[in-house]
């Protein structure tokens, strides 16, 4: 595709580059017709607007554009392949009062990259937020906080503030934050982000640790956060598949993959009845196993 790129102070032209890929929550515009905004010509002859955009190069000029939609990606809502859509040049932050009222326009973090606005190519979501919810309204009101803003991908159980509000104390069984902890849980699982669990504070007991890890991960936590690097290892441990767990789903995706071209919507995998959640599940294991692996693998020795 040709667009018109800048590449220093009045060095500007008509270029070939690679075409946009669409990511899950994109449209690709095919562009159809762009105006002139008062910014283009200061920018083009090299000087630079207040906010300091751009804020590197190549740039790419035109972004007051309209045109019709040529691809969807799969979480998109609202829109379809055809439509005629003007387009919008930046992304609000998602959380200052402006936003929160649909007045992204006027996003009061405009030109902040840290606090998460996007112009002038910044992939979308390139930014994501790991709230930390440590008090009672953000506990009963869990499911609709985390859907606030599609930049969080993930959020923090707090349980210290948490008790201090409700002025109980922490015990090692945590039977008192054990209702906090399912509901946060469930608020995560209904906005597809990862929930992670308290930090476990008494930093020398490791088998009440070892514990209180596995209970974590049995309610439905994700994952678990920490306050000292001797929980590490055990955190690591609970939340990584074991070979023999992998081993397991993997079989089980393939038994349940050969009995659906068969055209059975159920089948047997070591004595045991496997349907449709239960190759999920699998399913699950084996793709988390895989980006644990892929993650390990790109660290450095």
């Amino acid at each position: 595709m040709k667009a018109l790129v800048m590449r220093g102070p009045g060095q500007f032209g008509i270029e070939e580059v690679p075409k946009p890929v669409c990511g899950d929550r994109e449209v690709l515009v095919q562009v159809k017709a762009v105006a002139i905004c008062g910014s283009d010509p200061v920018l083009l002859a090299g000087g630079s607007l207040s906010d300091g955009l751009p804020g590197s190069l190549p740039h790419i000029a035109g972004h007051e554009g309209a045109g019709i939609i040529v691809q969807c990606g799969k979480d998109v809502k609202g829109f379809a392949v055809g439509d005629r859509v003007a387009v919008e040049s930046h992304l609000g932050c998602g959380y200052c009062e402006n936003c929160q009222a649909g007045r992204y326009n006027l996003c009061r973090n405009f030109g902040d990259v840290s606090a998460g606005h996007k112009q002038h190519g910044l992939e979308p979501n390139s930014i994501s937020m790991i709230p930390l919810f440590e008090t009672t309204d953000a506990i009963v009101h869990g499911a609709e906080l985390l859907g606030l803003c599609r930049r969080i991908d993930g959020v923090q159980f707090g349980a210290e503030d948490l008790t201090k509000e409700m002025e109980i104390p922490r015990t090692l069984g945590g039977e008192e934050i054990r209702y906090a902890r399912e509901q946060l849980i469930f608020a995560a699982r209904a906005n597809g982000v990862d929930s992670l669990d308290t930090p476990f504070t008494d930093v020398k007991n490791l088998e009440a640790l070892e514990r209180d890890v596995a209970q974590a991960k049995a309610m439905g936590f994700t994952g678990k956060t920490c306050i000292h690097p001797s929980h590490i290892e055990a955190i690591h441990r609970a939340f990584t598949p074991t070979e023999e767990e992998v081993r397991r789903a993997q079989g089980i995706v393939a038994a349940m993959e050969a009995a659906v071209a068969e055209g059975k919507g159920a089948c047997m995998y070591e004595n045991k009845m496997v349907d449709a959640p239960v190759a999920e599940r699998a399913r699950k294991i084996v793709e988390k196993a895989a980006r644990i692996q892929a993650a390990v693998g790109s660290q450095p020795a």
